[in-house]
């Protein structure tokens, strides 16, 4: 019912399943003849023009209603990876060589090696909490790590390998418990879940708008409003300015602080537009949707033998992300022959190494779902892992 929204699977000349939206979601025409308006009829720099200012600003107020968040809070980046390095560099004047910053092994390198290095540079230890067999947080291990130490908690919403949604609202009120800082990463759950920044009570937030259905290239980074005026800037330049003189300067207020340069306006409407098409099937429809497709995935691939699933044990619902492998068989060489039959998915590690090693795998094939996928794209997957069981039976070679 949805898939028609989107042009791109009109436009592809072998029609194929895509089940790789945890690495980018498809584009509704919304979206994309949102970009195009932009440029017909707004199209100059927003600190020149008095209409592309107030398309920005009015882009900035949507965004922070999505979020539930103060509009001073919403900062614009290129992507939740830049909002990251950018909350780590702001942060790390805080620390020093007594301080400890907890991570868990679910961390995409996004939200792992901005920390690893703030670590590295002031001297603070960097504590890694534990998962189990099901790619979960061990809630017993990353409350045991949480100490008087702790200065910064650097959770992801979902793991982008084994769909675990972490309880935020649990684990950040524990944390403030101890007057830590509180990170989260939230790129795999926008537009996936209901993110609610007041609910949640998280100091920073941050999601890349490609992964919900929005233009490439284009972020928010939450701030907590009040925390945002007491921090420095990463990027230095035009536009995040107060005053310049010859021996010091000073920075502009939140969030034009930490937005340096000429913003990609027309990516940020784009990525409104993205906001307006999820609100207009709803978050709880989408949640149904995408957890019934998962729960399919994994009934049907649970019935071959020679799959091991990588998938959150907490809930049937609310996953948008499954991981799994065929034993003996290097998830490149799986992931390849699907593509040939159509299927199109992730393999390799998904910039989660640190979860890699601690399930003991080099790798998986992912599959994640979108608002356009529908049950034929499951069965047709199942299929091709079907044959492809067929097809590597007698090879005996192995993975490592």
């Amino acid at each position: 019912m949805y898939k028609d929204s989107f042009p791109f699977f009109k436009h592809q000349e072998n029609p194929y399943h895509y089940l790789d939206s945890a690495a980018t979601t498809q584009k509704p025409q919304s979206v994309i003849s949102a970009i195009e308006d932009y440029y017909l009829k707004y199209n100059a720099n927003p600190h020149s023009s008095a209409a592309a200012q107030e398309l920005l600003d009015q882009s900035r107020i949507k965004t922070a209603e999505f979020l539930h968040a103060e509009k001073q809070g919403v900062v614009f980046t290129k992507n939740a990876t830049e909002g990251l390095n950018i909350i780590a560099h702001a942060l790390s004047g805080r620390l020093g060589s007594q301080d400890e910053i907890l991570v868990t092994e679910l961390e995409h390198h996004s939200n792992f090696l901005p920390w690893q290095a703030i670590a590295s540079q002031t001297g603070a230890k960097l504590v890694i909490a534990k998962t189990d067999k099901f790619g979960d947080l061990v809630t017993d291990d990353w409350l045991s790590k949480l100490n008087q130490k702790t200065k910064i908690v650097a959770l992801s919403a979902v793991s982008n390998v084994t769909g675990s949604a972490n309880d935020l609202n649990m684990l950040i009120k524990e944390a403030h418990r101890k007057n830590c800082l509180v990170v989260i990463d939230a790129a795999q759950a926008t537009g996936h879940q209901l993110i609610n920044v007041h609910q949640l009570d998280c100091d920073f937030l941050a999601f890349s708008g490609h992964k919900m259905y929005g233009p490439l290239g284009v972020g928010i980074l939450y701030i907590r409003p009040e925390i945002a005026k007491e921090l420095n800037p990463l990027y230095l330049g035009g536009g995040m300015v107060g005053i310049v003189s010859d021996n010091n300067s000073s920075w502009a207020l939140p969030p034009e602080r930490f937005e340096a340069g000429t913003i990609d306006s027309a990516a940020v409407f784009g990525l409104t537009k993205a906001i307006d098409f999820i609100k207009s099937i709803g978050i709880e429809t989408i949640i149904q949707h995408e957890s019934k497709l998962i729960n399919l995935a994994k009934e049907r691939l649970s019935k071959h033998p020679e799959i091991t699933l990588y998938s959150s044990a907490r809930s049937k619902t609310g996953q948008s992300v499954l991981s799994f492998n065929l034993n003996s068989v290097h998830p490149h060489d799986l992931a390849f022959v699907l593509n040939q039959k159509g299927i199109i998915v992730r393999s390799g590690d998904h910039c989660a190494q640190p979860l890699m090693k601690a399930l003991g795998i080099p790798g998986t094939v992912r599959l994640s779902v979108g608002i356009y996928n529908e049950p034929e794209d499951i069965q047709s997957l199942d299929g091709a892992v079907s044959e492809a069981i067929d097809l590597f039976a007698n090879r005996k070679t192995t993975f490592s």
